[in-house]
């Protein structure tokens, strides 16, 4: 696939280069809207954990969990293949919390 990706010489670059850029536009909206389900999903954790204080350790454990997943530039410092699996993290939390 890299070799596929990458030009072979100088000649092939702005092909590629143009062929790629087709490509970002799509890439982008899908980044977008995994970010868009991540945030709003983990948004609602919090409240879901609210009822669930006067258990402390699997509360503080869940709240080390997210304190994991979500430090404070999450977006930026998660690799992308790694924000795939955050839906699947959050409703595995979820469910700890009893939703």
């Amino acid at each position: 696939m890299a070799s596929r990706c990458r030009p072979a010489n100088r000649p092939q670059f702005p092909s590629r280069k143009d062929e790629a850029r087709g490509h970002l536009s799509p890439i982008a909206q899908q980044i977008a809207r995994l970010l868009t389900t991540i945030v709003l999903e983990a948004a609602v954790l919090p409240k879901k954990l609210a009822p669930a204080r006067a258990v402390t350790a699997p509360v503080r454990d869940i709240d080390q969990q997210l304190a994991r997943l979500f430090p404070r530039r999450f977006v930026e410092e998660t690799p992308a293949a790694q924000l795939a699996h955050y839906p699947r993290y959050r409703k595995a939390i979820g469910r700890r919390c009893g939703n």
